[in-house]
């Protein structure tokens, strides 16, 4: 008769919970982006919403002016409904202003990034490739000569230069920008290329540098604007609003205090994604060897 070996007792396990494919799929996303990289998201898609939908979404138009509703305080401040964020010095509803204001911000940030991104990747990777070949590392030498020199100019004072010689309102602020933007992306290739070759990796790290270029143009041009080289009036633009309402910000403070912070939560926004995306692009590298080492291990 077969004994039964009684020491042996092991633990069942326990059951797997079914959990639907739906909720897998959420929580690894969060695990990867963090509700506050998810916050920065949903507030860029809101401000480029907001950007194309402003005609339909502001209550009044932005240079209408009402001399008797002149510098209204906030509905919370004891205003009326009528100016949700209050009036101007001239009576122009500022929530009209501010939802008109974010075209021209979105486009000083985003498009000169957007056609300097490809630029600088091309430069980069060809003086990369030229680098790592005596024969053509001249090549490398004479892009990257051209690079250094446009780094050499300091980006707010090339686009109030540019601006002055374009005029106000002028694309002077957007040039610059990516003027600025182009020999930072390349340089970031070239050194990739030298040490890596083109690899996954590359894109990964030109999408980081190209969100935190994003919200330093986005500072640049609004800098710009508040100096008085933005977009030409009436056409309201948030670093322009907060240059008018400098001199009102002890009397008046919301005329400063939103546009103000409608450009840090833009700037901060882009500054999120791009950690977001670094968290993201670190943690691939470490996940390949374990998923190389598995079949080792079966």
């Amino acid at each position: 008769m077969a004994q039964i070996d009684v020491t042996d007792v092991r633990p069942l396990a326990a059951p797997v919970a079914d959990v639907p494919a739906g909720r897998g799929r959420l929580r690894r996303f969060l695990e990867a982006y963090p509700p506050i990289v998810v916050a920065g998201i949903a507030w860029i898609v809101a401000m480029l919403l907001v950007a194309l939908l402003a005609d339909l979404l502001a209550p009044y138009d932005y240079a209408r002016m009402d001399l008797r509703a002149r510098l209204a305080p906030p509905y919370l401040l004891d205003g009326t409904a009528a100016h949700l964020l209050g009036t101007d010095e001239l009576g122009r509803d500022v929530l009209s202003r501010l939802l008109h204001g974010a075209w021209p911000v979105a486009v000083s940030g985003i498009v000169p990034v957007a056609v300097a991104v490809p630029v600088g990747a091309v430069l980069g990777v060809l003086a990369g490739y030229s680098a790592r070949q005596p024969a053509t590392s001249v090549l490398d030498v004479l892009v990257m000569s051209v690079m250094d020199a446009m780094l050499a100019f300091p980006v707010l004072a090339l686009a109030v230069m540019l601006a002055s010689i374009l005029g106000a309102g002028s694309a002077g602020p957007s040039v610059a920008i990516g003027i600025a933007a182009v020999p930072i992306i390349a340089r970031l290739a070239r050194d990739r290329v030298l040490r890596h070759g083109v690899d996954p990796g590359l894109s990964g790290q030109i999408a980081i540098s190209a969100m935190t270029l994003v919200a330093a143009a986005i500072a640049t041009g609004c800098a710009a604007s508040l100096l008085g080289f933005g977009p030409a009036p009436p056409t309201p633009s948030w670093g322009g609003m907060a240059g008018e309402g400098m001199h009102l910000a002890i009397r008046a403070p919301w005329t400063v205090v939103w546009p103000v912070m409608a450009i840090l939560l833009a700037v901060l926004a882009f500054n999120l994604v791009a950690a977001g995306l670094r968290n993201v692009f670190d943690r691939a590298p470490a996940r390949a060897p374990a998923a190389a080492a598995s079949p080792a291990r079966a």
